[in-house]
């Protein structure tokens, strides 16, 4: 059965110097990530060109539309808007929209004659099924939760809970179901569980007279609630409906503006007095409170003056610190920087809490660790770890790589996109270095510059570079990071022979298998890399002249050119007409394999049936994701395609 394949955009239409037109429809496009068979693939999104273009205005344009950010009644949010658009006269009165949108799904917000319009069409009779369900549940929560505790007076401590714990749904009850935010529901959502979590803590951790309470299995579980709402679907009579969980956080993501706090050593350690402060902004409050039994557990603890019960807290924050993050930093850090086992222990001392670091048994210190573990140590504790990413979420990140040294900014580029994956979110960066770029995903790039004509911006992608004048796909890219005659070997690699192949599909594909061929084989190495030079056209009048210009462009690159082109009269003549240039070296699938005739000869009939709606697409965004899902492909892949992608890439490494 064919799987199915969908993309999501961002679309901009006059925001500052982004997608200037008085042309309705007429917007600047920013393909994000793609889904296939409707899981979301995490991607990364690079924004490059020369200071002072707006590539930080699209991070703004995105932070705007929040859900939370999205008011109409709100005056800040129109003053804001107000000066969200272009700055030039001719387009003062113009419409200013920001859609995030795949196939079947919009949302954004508009903005025209003072008024703010919410961009949604998300079939509202679901919505509101998940809603009322959420909100009943909620209530008959709050029931059971003061229930329990007026029966266990007089300590102080539960009121502080079930006062909190009120005034949450109070919240809710104070609004309109009609005129709740999805968005809003969904932090309430939230916090209630974090209530939960820390009433829970709270009881199986500090008083015997409990006991009882403990046992209570079902007390207040919170996995009965989800099980609850995802009944709806069940209700559907079109047997479409979405489960809660997934329509909020991949039809309307959580959008999130990361800045770091530049951590020091001495950050990782912190007085009595300061914990007490529940200063959010200092590194342990937030992480403490995602520890089973939250700060509470930690301070009640500590504040005993009995060594038995300091020694009880060390082994059980031990465990809960293992269990709760140790896994996933361990599990994540491996992939970047190969396979170490980090340890995390609490220390009580004196009147200092402080956090140690092991690297396989050893003491270590954070600044002695290089720019980019610290900057994926930072990372993870203070943001991934703390803000419980969901599939589908966006996080905006402004030159990611200031102040790191060349080898880290690689490191982070490799950690940002490890984290894509494995949790199934988007990246939106900028960048000014041509270090953040990796030469195999050259479509993560979107390349911002002034229009030749009119007012404003376009955003150019990978896909849509135009090589008939220089026949160069990284002149433009190298252009873009405004550092003039940039040696091209910082992009490429001067240990690889660099393979110039027709278009963007035969890149992606071939990079993908050639991914899938080092996997397999322990990190062999093909030393390849791939550049695609816009295809050959098709034949006119004048199409030899332009095929011997682009000969003659190609020549120009470097001292041996390799060019990989399809097997048909077209390529014969490119061939045929490269003759002449003895730094040109033309070879045409067919002579690597008579059946090559094109890229997508070499799979399987199976697989085109089981791969068509990639493989008929033969557009950027179709072979870029099927390039970063290729390893978890590799068993539903025939044999047959891949040998045929293997036999190419090992004779391309002659």
């Amino acid at each position: 059965m064919a799987k199915t394949l969908k993309s999501r955009v961002l679309k901009i239409r006059n925001f500052k110097n982004i997608g200037v037109s008085l042309k309705d429809n007429e917007y600047q496009e920013i393909y994000l990530n793609g889904y296939w068979n409707d899981k979301i693939i995490g991607n990364i999104v690079i924004l490059i060109g020369e200071n002072n273009v707006g590539k930080s205005n699209i991070l703004r344009a995105m932070n705007i539309i929040k859900v939370k950010n999205i008011d109409t009644n709100s005056k800040s949010n129109k003053e804001l808007l107000i000066n969200s658009q272009p700055n030039n006269v001719q387009y003062i009165n113009s419409a200013l929209e920001i859609k995030l949108m795949d196939k079947e799904y919009q949302y954004g917000i508009s903005f025209e004659n003072d008024n703010i319009y919410i961009i949604n069409n998300f079939p509202n009779e679901r919505i509101n099924k998940i809603i009322k369900k959420i909100k009943e549940d909620m209530i008959r929560l709050l029931d059971k939760y003061i229930s329990i505790v007026k029966n266990l007076e007089p300590y102080n401590e539960q009121n502080k809970f079930k006062n909190s714990f009120e005034r949450k749904i109070d919240n809710l009850n104070s609004i309109n179901l009609e005129e709740l935010k999805f968005e809003q529901l969904k932090e309430d959502y939230k916090r209630l569980e974090g209530q939960i979590t820390n009433f829970r803590g709270f009881c199986n951790n500090n008083y015997n007279d409990l006991k009882d309470l403990q046992q209570e299995e079902d007390f207040l579980d919170m996995e009965e609630i989800q099980l609850e709402v995802e009944e709806i679907q069940k209700e559907s009579e079109s047997g479409e409906e979405m489960q809660s969980n997934t329509l909020m956080h991949t039809k309307i993501p959580s959008i999130i503006y990361y800045k770091r706090m530049n951590l020091q050593d001495n950050d990782l350690t912190i007085s009595k007095e300061d914990i007490d402060k529940d200063n959010k902004t200092n590194f342990f409050t937030p992480l403490f409170n995602k520890i089973e039994g939250g700060i509470e557990y930690i301070k009640t603890a500590y504040y005993s003056s009995k060594t038995t019960v300091i020694n009880e807290l060390k082994k059980s924050l031990y465990t809960r610190i293992k269990e709760t993050f140790s896994k996933e930093f361990n599990m994540l850090s491996s992939k970047v920087f190969g396979k170490h086992e980090y340890d995390f222990k609490i220390e009580f001392d004196g009147e200092y809490i402080k956090l140690l670091i092991e690297r396989d048994n050893e003491s270590i210190t954070l600044s002695e660790q290089s720019e980019g573990f610290i900057w994926f140590f930072e990372f993870f504790f203070q943001f991934y770890f703390i803000y419980d990413l969901q599939v589908g979420d966006i996080v905006l990140i402004d030159e990611p790589e200031s102040h790191l040294s060349i080898p880290s900014i690689r490191e982070l580029r490799n950690i940002l996109k490890e984290i894509a994956k494995e949790k199934g979110i988007t990246f939106i960066t900028t960048t000014h270095s041509p270090f953040f770029v990796d030469i195999d995903y050259l479509d993560e790039i979107k390349i911002v510059k002034k229009k030749k004509e009119g007012y404003g911006v376009e955003i150019v992608n990978f896909g849509d570079i135009d090589t008939h004048k220089e026949a160069d796909t990284l002149k433009e890219i190298i252009d873009a990071f405004g550092l003039g005659n940039l040696n091209r070997d910082i992009i490429t690699n001067p240990n690889n022979k660099v393979i110039f192949v027709e278009g963007i599909t035969d890149y992606n594909y071939l990079i993908a298998f050639k991914k899938l061929y080092e996997y397999k084989n322990n990190g062999e190495n093909l030393n390849l890399s791939f550049l695609p030079i816009a295809g050959l056209g098709k034949m006119h009048e004048n199409h030899n002249e332009e095929l011997k210009n682009k000969i003659k462009l190609l020549s120009k690159l470097l001292n041996n050119v390799v060019v990989l082109t399809d097997g048909g009269e077209t390529a014969n003549i490119f061939k045929e007409l490269s003759l002449s240039e003895e730094k040109l070296n033309v070879i045409k699938l067919t002579d690597i394999d008579n059946n090559f005739e094109k890229i997508e000869s070499l799979f399987s009939e199976s697989d085109k049936e089981n791969f068509e709606s990639i493989i008929k697409n033969k557009s950027l965004k179709a072979s870029s994701l099927f390039k970063n899902i290729i390893l978890d492909l590799d068993k539903e892949l025939d044999k047959e395609t891949i040998n045929n992608f293997n036999k190419v890439l090992l004779y391309l490494t002659k």
